[in-house]
């Protein structure tokens, strides 16, 4: 992204006409938002490698934390035909809100990035969400996310979450392949699971799942 950054500025220096400033001043502004979550993983990827982050848990409308997710990503999902499966009834749910959503601001962005169509034209991406009871004052919180892409490369899709991993058909696209790691050492301090799979019917899907008991009722009244 730094790059881009730098020749963007340069291409702004030469540019003639007043919309095509815009149009280079909008594109420096997505390269320094991808430069700013590209940072904010390598720190919390050491954070918690290290052992120095401690979970912040509390109760939260999983609603909201998804809907802050697509916000941070109003650019790159300007091309998404996006289907919401999210039931506005859903319990409060215990988590370290902040974390978890950015666990869903990574995979929505590989979403993008791999999900939609090349060609520039839209590409349809689906957002499910459920919290189910698991019994014993246990509820099970899932969420998906899946698009109609080309898939995951390769036979063993759960690879991808290896620190550094990159699909062989990711050379022309940004990143160092610490997103989906980073994915998986938040869900697992959340005592969770992440899964990658390609659909049946084309495309990917990823899915994170963790339980947690359910908020005490005072908490319920008072959303």
């Amino acid at each position: 992204p730094l790059t881009a950054i730098v020749g963007l500025a340069g291409a702004i220096e030469q540019a003639g006409g007043e919309v095509r400033r815009l149009e280079l001043a909008g594109a420096i502004r997505e390269e320094a938002e991808q430069m700013t979550r590209l940072v904010s993983n390598l720190l919390d990827m050491a954070r918690l490698q290290s052992g120095g982050v401690t979970l912040r848990k509390d109760w939260h409308s999983l609603q909201e934390v998804i809907g802050s997710a697509l916000a941070q990503l109003r650019v790159p999902l300007s091309r998404a035909a996006l289907q919401l499966d999210v039931p506005t009834d859903l319990p409060l749910v215990e988590m370290d809100a902040l974390l978890i959503e950015r666990v869903l601001v990574n995979l929505l962005d590989n979403a993008s990035k791999y999900g939609l169509p090349s060609d520039g034209t839209r590409g349809h991406l689906r957002v499910a969400a459920s919290v189910l009871d698991a019994g014993d004052g246990q509820l099970t919180v899932r969420i998906a996310i899946e698009d109609e892409g080309r898939g995951f490369p390769g036979a063993n899709p759960q690879e991808l979450f290896e620190a550094f991993k990159r699909g062989e058909r990711e050379s022309s696209t940004t990143g160092v392949g610490l997103g989906l790691a980073l994915c998986r050492l938040i869900v697992q301090a959340h005592g969770g699971t992440i899964t990658a799979e390609n659909r049946p019917q084309g495309g990917a899907r990823v899915t994170i799942a963790w339980s947690t008991a359910t908020a005490p009722l005072a908490m319920e009244m008072a959303a």
